[in-house]
């Protein structure tokens, strides 16, 4: 992670960290994932709370838009992938 984007990470508020990040595994961005997950962690952040909250409503929504037919299966796998499955 750059110092720029740690920098950026750290002005936001706790909801639009959260935000980011489920943005950031939607679209399937693993390196923005991973980057995000480790200052958060380092931050004090519980894994719980950041995959409740974080991870798996992203994943449930990318779900739900290959269901409806607006994801397909190349995106769902980078969402899957920024997951680190």
């Amino acid at each position: 992670m750059t110092k720029n984007s740690a920098a950026k990470l750290r002005d936001l508020s706790n909801e639009q960290l959260l935000r980011q990040l489920r943005a950031d595994v939607y679209r399937g961005a693993s390196q923005a994932v991973s980057d995000a997950l480790e200052m958060l962690l380092q931050c004090g952040w519980d894994p719980g709370t950041l995959l409740n909250e974080g991870i798996l409503p992203a994943l449930r929504s990318a779900d739900t838009d290959f269901r409806d037919g607006l994801l397909f299966v190349p995106e769902i796998l980078r969402t899957v992938a920024a997951r680190g499955l």
